[in-house]
């Protein structure tokens, strides 16, 4: 246990690439971090490498009510004057992020199952005003099997 945290800590410093590591390895750090409570869900998707944990995260924050939606920053995140009314009215944060962002693939399967959520939630009236550069929302959208809401 006491290698996994000092792995654990040379990968939060550094980021070690995904190649340096071991499927085993990997395996321990993403349930090291599924399992801490103390990270918050854009903590957990800068520490996870298998994709498909990050539907359990979203999933997990829609039972906990603690919504994000990602955007994937540049150097200054871009906040829109109506960002605060869209997050009041679907009880949910956007997270514009910044020049680091988690994986694109991590942010885009998050998202996807946010997505879901809120049409079921709010059928399609939220895609009139939810910000364009969520990413994976083209995508989404142009999916066959998300246009049966």
């Amino acid at each position: 246990m006491k290698w996994i945290t000092i792995v654990f800590s040379i990968l939060v410093c550094s980021k070690i690439s995904a190649q340096d590591l071991t499927i085993e390895q990997k395996n321990k750090l993403d349930s090291i971090v599924m399992n801490n409570d103390k990270l918050s869900s854009p903590q957990k998707l800068f520490r996870l490498y298998d994709y498909q944990k990050t539907i359990i995260v979203a999933k997990k924050d829609i039972q906990k009510n603690t919504i994000y939606l990602f955007a994937y920053g540049g150097s200054a995140p871009i906040i829109y004057t109506t960002d605060e009314m869209f997050e009041q009215k679907y009880n949910l944060t956007y997270d514009p992020g910044s020049c680091i962002n988690p994986e694109y693939e991590c942010l885009k399967n998050y998202n996807y199952t946010i997505f879901d959520y809120l049409m079921r939630q709010y059928g399609k009236k939220w895609l009139r005003t939810v910000r364009k550069d969520i990413v994976g929302l083209k995508e989404w959208k142009k999916a066959k099997n998300h246009k049966k809401y």
